[in-house]
């Protein structure tokens, strides 16, 4: 999410879609991680002191990860905040990122928000789930 921040404090850039998807940390494998690389990455334009929209164009993909199917829709888009506090991504309904599990129940991605120590993801409707991480070196 840093990738964030600094195409903020630029006014726009581009990060790695890959980056997104790996804070879930769920061990893509080498193929999944090229395939991410190769749909593109999230374009990020400032419009405010504080945020933004972010947006991926690409085709869909399905990744198959330790049971679960994660589905990268062909168009991946939101509004952003980044400040000293962290930087969190709200993604539009329809547009967001599913992870499918137990009984075939798909469950769209609200919303990350990333600080120096703790991953905060928002699930629709309603489930959170929270990851602590190591502070970058």
């Amino acid at each position: 999410m840093e990738g964030v921040a600094r195409a903020h404090a630029a006014g726009s850039g581009t990060i790695s879609l890959l980056e997104v998807i790996e804070l879930f940390q769920l061990g893509l494998s080498r193929d999944d991680q090229a395939r991410l690389r190769r749909r593109g990455g999230l374009a990020i334009t400032k419009t405010g002191e504080r945020g933004g929209t972010f947006e991926s164009r690409g085709d869909e993909l399905r990744l198959d990860v330790g049971g679960q199917a994660i589905t990268v829709p062909a168009v991946l888009q939101g509004t952003y905040c980044s400040d000293a506090d962290g930087t969190e991504l709200v993604f539009h309904t329809g547009a967001t990122v599913y992870v499918a599990k137990l009984l075939f129940i798909e469950i769209g991605l609200a919303s990350i928000r990333a600080d120096s120590t703790h991953i905060d993801i928002h699930l629709r409707p309603g489930i959170h789930q929270r990851y602590r991480h190591a502070p970058p070196e």
